[in-house]
């Protein structure tokens, strides 16, 4: 019996458990971080805070359709591989954010330049 599936499967779920706890992990500590960009309001940071973590899910329900019609004609795992290099490279770019206003906009940026550059 071939088990390569039954890998896949257990590759999937450790993806999905890691991806989740960093989630999770970074998640908690968007307040911190923007504090430490210059926003020392507690309102403005927490209303910082729900963006930042809104606008994730926003994006990804939003070109959810897109990366389906491209698993179709690339092949699913052509187009995991390729969202994770994606997610790479926003979750890296990060580190040289100086303001919170870069931080929205690098995940509308990163998600409007993919969505051009593979149509």
């Amino acid at each position: 019996m071939d088990s390569s599936w039954k890998r896949i499967i257990y590759l999937i779920c450790t993806i999905q458990v890691g991806g989740g706890i960093t989630i999770i992990g970074v998640v908690s500590f968007i307040p911190l971080f923007l504090a430490e960009l210059g926003l020392h309001d507690q309102g403005q940071a927490a209303m910082w805070a729900g963006l930042v973590s809104g606008v994730t899910p926003l994006m990804v329900a939003l070109s959810a359709p897109y990366w389906s019609r491209k698993a179709n004609q690339w092949g699913p795992r052509k187009v995991m591989m390729l969202i994770l290099f994606i997610l790479m490279i926003t979750v890296g770019a990060c580190a040289f954010y100086t303001n919170a206003n870069a931080i929205i906009d690098s995940t509308y940026f990163y998600k409007v330049l993919w969505v051009v550059m593979f149509p």
